[in-house]
């Protein structure tokens, strides 16, 4: 069912784009590997890499590994942290956020670690890497990754992106947001997310990820740049998603998602995933399967403001002072923790294993001498048997020549003494020639690569006479899109002056009964309370000086809060000659018995003057008020009262 449903999705999404695009150039997922600048340059680890790779289009720091059994978590580079293992158009996104020294940088949904240990080669040591992860679980997956990586300046939290933004609004200058998504581009990859995957998915992912950009947005410091990724095709996910936040944050502006980096790839977005929502989809970036990526999409967004100075190398505020300490402290006690287990005394066996190293160390020195321990002996070793490998192809290779020539001898084949007139021996030895051979078949397959994504490109855009027209039409449309807007703008412009002019005439009175009814709700420990404009709450508590908004509230003071509020916007609005019922579901859910009293008593009074429906599904609303003149108590089929 899944598969159908994205088949036809895509289908009607592409039409005849749709093979070209999904027609990837190998059968399985290439192997990457993302080379940390705080262990190594690229250039050096090129040289130096003992297996078959090529550079990824996708990222200056990251290869494509072209060996099919390759095992990257058995090599001594991985545990070393000089290289992430990672799917090569994964390491596209992080790049894009043009990470400098010392800066602030938030990556929200961080595990496993890859994007982040790209942020932190960025970051070299200096400024504030803060990775989240809101599974517990792979929170410590990724707190692992980055010690091996040898990340000195990071702080790993399992937190909600809500619960960071609140924390520190305003505070980073750099986000990414690598958002939990519907994994479409993960089906060759992993087919488990190919078997989960249908359309109820894609909207649920895509709803978290407006919540996530929301809190990223809050995060985000003025003049700060964001960036949001996701592996998957859905509209709803990408450019869906991106055009909606704009709409939403009016703060923000789409840039080039490529204007931090000095090398394309990937293709634009797509008109027809927005939507219906405005988006210069040439700034985003979408990786299709036909060009060498299991598929990604990118967009970058930029905060209006100043972006703040940054620190000189080295120096860093007080706020990040303490963050990096109470890193180091929490990793301490970790460490600490752990039950260290007991020395054992030296025994038999130790001396075993110590002789055993000893004539370990003295064969390797045989033919290694410089090794001086046993991670030096595992090198030389694998070396070793990788020549005797070689020495043994080579064998085989000389029988077999030998095998040929005692043929051609017996079949009356003679030997040359010398070289016949007009030939010349090879003027480099057969290994050079073959390395020769080898590099030339691979840059031809690059090249027949590359000519392959273009032809696919050039069919993905399409008659030229075609997009004329239809840039045609589409400009008519823009056209009269302008003009409802310039409309659609005046009638706004109209409303929010009347919207204006209500607000200053009813917000006074509404403050004032929303604060006698907020009193007789607390018992008299709240004695005012105050609204914004947009009808945001705040109140003050007596023998105080400033109010508390909602949100430094307690759950059941706020419902107490928007109560009050709520029973004075009655008496404002609903007339008093002729009282209309006031009807409560559940209003007092979260009250204590306390609160629950003071409510009820209030509202009993006010009972007098209109009749009140109050509907909850608890017994303790009716068993107080049991008896009371005027209260009529009523069971409704299902339990309720």
């Amino acid at each position: 069912m899944s598969a159908e449903y994205f088949k036809a999705r895509e289908r009607a999404l592409l039409g005849e784009r749709y093979d070209t695009l999904y027609a990837a150039p190998q059968e399985t997922a290439a192997r990457g590997v993302t080379v940390s600048a705080l262990r190594t340059t690229s250039e050096e680890f090129a040289a130096r890499a003992d297996f078959p790779l090529r550079p990824s289009p996708f990222c200056k720091a990251a290869f494509v590994v072209e060996q099919p059994d390759f095992k990257p978590g058995r090599h001594p580079y991985h545990h070393a942290g000089v290289f992430y293992s990672q799917e090569p158009s994964a390491s596209s996104a992080a790049p894009l956020l043009g990470v400098k020294p010392g800066m602030r940088v938030l990556d929200l949904c961080a595990a496993p670690g890859g994007k982040s240990s790209q942020l932190a080669a960025a970051l070299q040591g200096q400024g504030l890497l803060v990775s989240n992860e809101y599974v517990a679980a792979r929170a410590e997956i990724l707190k692992s990754n980055l010690e091996r990586m040898g990340v000195s300046n990071a702080v790993v939290l399992n937190e909600t992106p809500a619960r960071i933004a609140a924390a520190l609004p305003e505070f980073f200058d750099r986000v990414l947001v690598d958002a939990p998504c519907s994994g479409e581009g993960m089906f060759r990859k992993e087919p488990a997310a190919l078997a989960q995957h249908c359309e109820a998915l894609v909207k649920q992912c895509a709803e978290l990820g407006a919540d996530i950009l929301d809190s990223a947005a809050a995060a985000l410091a003025p003049g700060g740049e964001l960036v949001y990724s996701t592996c998957t095709f859905a509209p709803e996910e990408d450019e869906g998603q991106v055009a909606a936040f704009l709409q939403r944050h009016p703060e923000f502006t789409l840039a080039d998602v490529l204007g931090n980096v000095d090398y394309p790839f990937g293709s634009e977005g797509e008109a027809n995933r927005t939507g219906g929502l405005p988006l210069d989809v040439s700034k985003v970036r979408r990786i299709w399967p036909c060009q060498g990526g299991e598929g990604h999409f990118m967009a970058r967004l930029v905060k209006a403001g100043t972006p703040r100075a940054l620190p000189a190398p080295g120096e860093y505020t007080p706020e990040e002072q303490l963050w990096l300490a109470a890193a180091a402290e929490a990793g301490k006690k970790a460490k600490g923790s752990k039950p260290q287990k007991a020395a054992k005394p030296a025994d038999a066996r130790s001396a075993r294993r110590e002789n055993s190293r000893v004539d370990l160390l003295s064969f390797v020195h045989a033919f290694a001498p410089e090794v001086s321990d046993l991670f030096g002996c595992s090198a030389a070793l694998s070396r070793a048997l990788n020549l005797e490998e070689r020495q043994g192809l080579a064998r085989t290779r000389l029988e077999g020549a030998r095998r040929l020539f005692d043929e051609l001898a017996a079949q009356g084949g003679q030997a040359l003494e010398a070289m016949p007139e007009g030939l010349t021996r090879p003027g480099r030895p057969p290994e050079e020639t073959e390395e020769q051979l080898a590099a030339v078949t691979a840059a031809l397959e690059r090249v027949e690569r590359l000519r392959s994504m273009a032809l696919g490109e050039q069919r993905a855009v399409g008659d030229p006479a075609a997009l004329a027209a239809r840039r045609e039409e589409l400009q008519g449309e823009l056209d009269r899109r302008k003009t409802e807007y310039e409309a659609i703008s005046i009638a706004l412009d109209a409303l929010k002056r009347a919207n204006t002019q209500l607000q200053e005439r009813f917000s006074p009175e509404l403050n004032r009964r929303a604060g006698e009814w907020m009193a007789r709700l607390t018992g008299g420990k709240y004695a005012a309370v105050s609204l914004t404009r947009e009808l945001e709450a705040a109140a003050l508590e007596r023998d105080s000086v400033l109010p508390r908004r909602s949100l430094a509230l307690s759950r059941g003071t706020v419902d107490q809060l928007y109560l009050a509020v709520r029973l004075a916007v009655c008496q404002l609005c609903l007339p008093g000659e002729d009282p209309a019922p006031l009807v409560l579901d559940d209003a007092l859910v979260t009250f204590d018995d306390r609160r629950m009293a003071l409510a009820l008593d209030a509202l009993a009074e006010l009972g007098r003057e209109r009749q009140i429906l109050l509907f909850t599904c608890q017994e303790r609303e009716g068993n107080y008020l049991e008896g009371r003149p005027g209260v009529t108590r009523t069971a409704l089929r299902g339990g309720g009262a």
